[in-house]
């Protein structure tokens, strides 16, 4: 990995890994985050290794997960419209 790479993931972690301990909630977590947390994951990957995959899955499954979520809301609401 290059040196503007490395300093390209360390903005990314910024933005993303605050350097104080924060509580968030599930609630506070957008799909926008976990999509830029997933980019950065997937770097660190590449960078270090195996170790860090599981990690990795785990966003890339709440990512899914949410927008599966998302759909089934969707569905939802369009069979109360159609019912209207």
């Amino acid at each position: 990995m290059t040196d503007k790479n490395n300093k390209l993931l360390k903005r990314q972690l910024k933005k993303v890994i605050p350097n104080h301990r924060v509580l968030l909630s599930k609630a506070d977590i957008t799909l926008e985050l976990l999509q830029d947390a997933s980019m950065v994951m997937a770097q660190i990957v590449e960078k270090y290794g195996d170790l860090y995959i599981p990690i990795f899955a785990r966003v890339i499954d709440e990512i899914e997960d949410r927008k599966k979520n998302q759909s089934y809301k969707e569905i939802a609401l369009q069979m109360l419209d159609n019912e209207q």
